[in-house]
């Protein structure tokens, strides 16, 4: 596996639960647009794109990245 730190313990014998259906909510819908933007003035947003592989970094490495 090449992500060992998220490695499971699933064994390819083992067959999941089958799926229910569920009812999706959009949270965001309910949104209160008087709030455009929640975060303080100078406070970075984070972006990622593709091809950052984060996925491949240790978690305390990809925090630290973050600042």
């Amino acid at each position: 596996m090449s992500v060992p730190v998220l490695g499971s313990s699933w064994h390819c014998t083992q067959k999941p639960p089958l799926l229910e259906p569920f009812k999706h909510v959009e949270h965001c819908l309910d949104a209160d647009t008087s709030f455009p933007n929640l975060l303080p003035k100078g406070v970075r947003k984070v972006v990622a794109f593709c091809g950052q592989d984060f996925a491949e970094l240790f978690i305390q490495d990809a925090l630290d990245f973050g600042g």
